[in-house]
């Protein structure tokens, strides 16, 4: 933490805007992190420009929109004046643009939302004056988010354009100065009256940029740039981008029109246009589909089809009628575009006998799994769907930057179920689409397939027919599936052990039940996980028959996939089946994340991507900060391995201490990693007790010997009580500090090989004791059997052994220097750089701009 202002501790320094300083914070009151900007001194010293300021500050805070970054509160700490935003990860349109054309129809989208922002603000009485695309931020999701409405005046920015109508050289003016002229409009040019017609005709130019990749009226100097804006007319946007459809050449140059009564007079005339050429895209694209409302059994006649024209009108006339926020709501709901398809799924309310919670859930989560099959669609957050209950879906689509919430509720009555959902807007609140579905519980999977395909029609998306059709086919056990979903809810709850029993009653009922096969694989694959062990042949050898058994049963199961791939020993068939499952669902960001894992001691620049795109769809898998903080660490970008190490203590971990004990122990690792032991050996305390994880103990004990303090380190070998550890990497380094000690018969103990190991457990021992000649004798081993080499590489708890190796922590060090050892670590890096060529290779495509290299 830097400093406190009022109830915000503020965390980092993430830039400077207009208006000064702008910092990372925590609202200790509301616990949610928040964008602070502390204003300069000019303004908060000088009376009169405060209070105009602040007058002008409540007026912007009156504004909700959520294309427009809101403002919070306007605060004052020891006579500090500053601002608190909400906080918006992203980037700003200019750096997205770069210089490069943005996809014509992310560029359309992106318009409307910025229209559709500022129709709002107009609508109070606000204008924004300073529209340029380092004022616009874009979130992963693909919103637009504006900045500092109604306070432009006051940013450097503000301030050039006002200066701007006093230019008379010829000179070129100072960056931030032709920065912004070159977005304003002619009568900010000429210092006339400004009416919201002045931001259309700026956000035109940064439609014209987004769309071809330039600013139509660029030039070397300010007084060249603002004759360009009075007198240049731009050539046509597709004339210079082919790509660009020639409808939206008009509407360009009608935002760009000089006299500000040829432009469009409303942002809401200009969103309205600029809609009605996305739904004609739409159409001609073959991308959009009636909307469904219910089940269509059969064609409707003429006179049907005129009966329910009349009255469709009837309702509209009747709702103009009695008020025009019912009209709106029938147009919106009927007629108008489907809300973008990033949805978050709230749990489904049980409405049965009794406490069936976990029954809800667990429906709620293979309904979301089913979801994902949609091409196109986003489900967000969905590791954070159990802590939604409750949640109203403004809130919800709120929290995870969703445009649609689907919500509902789940009635089982004997051996029947009931299910209501509805699709709601978070924008406006309209439910776009509803349905009530009632079959017997042997069909659930085909009801959560029709409810998929039906959610699809709604938001003009499509379920692929084969995935319908096979889950259709699909009947359960009832008995199976409700002992299913406790095995669902007791994973959820981390009772792992708990889980791996109900998965396997289930199973004992109903052996085709693929999804509690797949169930099994995780919450196995996750006990050695959470254990800090290495998976043995025989655990993963059951891991994978799971996995294949839920798979041949249904192939268009993800979570399935995704269990084969993580316990595939070959590391090209592990990526392939990885990638099939993100490809069946596109939005499964654990599936992003362990791509991540498998490649973060290969690759870990790569590594970095997946895991940032996980965390893009969902940010409560805490897991991902740790894995951040690593991957980051390794390539020495410290200040980003703290900032996630920062983030991993804010998420809710799976239970009360977790979180802060992972972000303990990374950032011992990442202390280790540049070289800082001592402070390293600080955060161990809390670790120094008997049951901590395998990776755990063998981080503490190699701080401890990175910082010199071997006593302490031998005193952490009883308080852990590792002396009978079977952990190779635990036995290797507390057997290497007791012979480093003297005690060289409980050290052979503990040194010797124990029948079947790894190349990299011999390698490691080796090290341990010395022996440099045998170390690299399995390290040049390793380098040849790419299956070893892959698990050794593996991040787990901190730290893979492969980084231990090549940032010689103990007890590396002792042979680092040897030259067979050396010799070895050439080799082992020439292979590993062939793995990671494999690895661009697999996921070529996966992400947008991933290539082989």
């Amino acid at each position: 933490m830097l400093f406190t202002l009022g109830h915000y501790n503020v965390l980092e320094r993430i830039g400077a805007g207009g208006m000064g300083e702008v910092f990372r914070a925590r609202d200790t009151k509301l616990g949610r992190t928040v964008a602070i900007k502390v204003l300069p001194e000019a303004i908060a010293g000088d009376q009169d420009r405060r209070d105009r300021f602040l007058r002008e500050a409540r007026a912007a805070a009156a504004i909700s929109h959520p294309n427009i970054a809101m403002l919070f509160e306007v605060g004052e700490d020891a006579s500090r004046l500053y601002l608190v935003f909400e906080h918006i990860n992203g980037r700003t349109l200019g750096a997205a643009i770069s210089g490069r054309p943005v996809a014509p129809r992310l560029a359309l989208d992106l318009a409307i939302q910025i229209a559709d922002g500022l129709a709002d603000a107009h609508a109070a009485g606000l204008i924004h004056r300073d529209i340029k695309p380092d004022n616009i931020v874009v979130t992963p999701k693909e919103k637009a988010k504006i900045l500092d409405f109604g306070l432009a005046r006051w940013t450097a920015g503000g301030t050039a354009r006002e200066m701007a109508a006093t230019i008379s050289t010829t000179a070129t003016a100072p960056g931030v100065l032709l920065g912004t002229v070159a977005y304003m409009s002619p009568e900010q040019a000429l210092g006339e009256s400004l009416d919201p017609r002045t931001d259309i005709f700026s956000l035109g130019i940064v439609f014209y940029e987004m769309l071809t990749g330039r600013n139509p009226f660029a030039a070397d100097a300010a007084t060249a740039v603002l004759l360009n804006i009075a007198q240049r007319t731009p050539p046509p946007p597709s004339t210079i981008n082919p790509d660009v459809p020639r409808e939206l050449d008009p509407i360009v140059a009608k935002m760009l029109a000089k006299n500000p009564f040829d432009r469009y007079e409303t942002a809401v005339a200009l969103a309205a246009e600029l809609r009605s050429v996305a739904t004609m895209l739409a159409i001609r694209s073959g991308e959009a589909e009636p909307r469904v409302y219910g089940p269509v059994r059969r064609r409707r006649s003429g006179w049907r089809l005129a009966a329910g024209v009349a009255l469709f009108v009837a309702i509209v006339a009747g709702a103009w009628w009695f008020g025009r926020d019912a009209a709106r709501r029938v147009w919106r709901q009927y007629v108008a575009a489907p809300p973008a398809p990033r949805i978050a799924v709230l749990p489904l309310e049980d409405r049965g006998a009794g406490d069936r919670t976990y029954f809800a859930d667990g429906l709620t989560e293979d309904l979301i799994s089913r979801l994902g099959q949609v091409q196109g669609l986003s489900v967000l957050g969905r590791s954070a769907t159990r802590e939604l209950r409750g949640v109203s879906p403004a809130d919800a689509a709120r929290r995870l930057d969703a445009e649609a919430v689907l919500t509902g509720s789940v009635r089982r009555e004997s051996s029947e179920l009931k299910v209501s959902l509805e699709l709601v807007d978070a924008d406006d609140g309209v439910i776009v689409w509803s349905q009530q579905y009632t079959k017997p519980i042997d069909s659930v999977f085909g009801v959560q397939a029709e409810i998929a395909g039906d959610v699809a029609r709604a938001l003009r998306l499509k379920l692929a027919g084969d995935v319908r059709e096979r889950a259709g086919a699909r009947q359960v056990n009832a008995r199976a599936y409700d002992v299913y979903l406790q095995a669902r809810d007791a994973a959820a709850r981390r009772d792992l052990p708990r889980a791996v029993s109900l998965f396997e009653q289930a199973l004992k009922t109903d052996d085709g039940l693929a999804e509690a096969h797949a169930g099994l694989a995780e919450t196995l694959y996750l006990q050695y996980s959470f254990e800090g062990r290495r998976l043995d042949s025989t655990l993963r050898a059951r891991v994978g028959l799971e996995a294949e058994r839920a798979m041949a049963i249904d192939p268009d199961l993800a979570a399935g996939e995704l269990a084969a791939g993580l316990v595939a020993t070959d590391f090209r068939d592990s990526l392939r089946r990885l990638r099939r499952a993100v490809t069946l669902d596109a939005s499964y960001a654990e599936a992003y994340h362990q791509i991540g894992d498998q490649i973060a001691g290969i690759d870990p620049r790569l590594a970095i991507d997946f895991y940032d795109h996980s965390q893009a769809l969902d940010r409560n898998i805490f897991t991902t900060y740790l894995d951040l903080a690593i991957a980051n660490a390794a390539l020495n970008r410290f200040d980003e391995a703290r900032r996630h190490v920062t983030r991993l203590r804010e998420v809710p971990g799976p239970g009360p201490g977790v979180a802060d004990a992972l972000a303990d122990m990374a950032g011992a690792a990442i202390l280790m990693h540049s070289g800082e032991f001592d402070r390293a050996a600080a955060l161990m305390d809390p670790l120094l007790r008997p049951g901590v994880p395998p990776r755990a103990a063998a981080l503490v004990l190699r701080t401890f010997a990175g910082a010199g303090r071997n006593q302490d380190a031998l005193a952490a070998i009883d308080k852990m009580q590792l002396r009978n550890e079977p952990d190779c990497d635990v036995r290797a380094t507390a057997g290497g500090l007791l012979a480093d000690n003297g005690s060289r018969a409980e050290a052979l103990s503990l040194l010797t090989s124990r029948g079947d190991q790894p190349a990299w457990c011999a390698a490691v021992l080796a090290a341990a004791r010395g022996d440099a000649e045998r170390a690299a004798a399995s390290l040049m081993s390793l380098a040849r059997d790419e299956a070893a080499l892959r698990e050794w590489t593996l991040v787990a708890a901190g730290a893979s052994d492969y980084f231990c190796f090549t940032r010689r922590w103990y007890p590396w060090v002792k042979v680092a220097k040897e030259p067979s050892v050396v010799e070895a670590e050439r080799t082992l890096e020439a292979a590993r750089i062939e793995m990671r060529n494999v690895a661009r290779q697999a996921l070529s495509g996966l992400l947008p701009g991933l290539k082989p290299d």
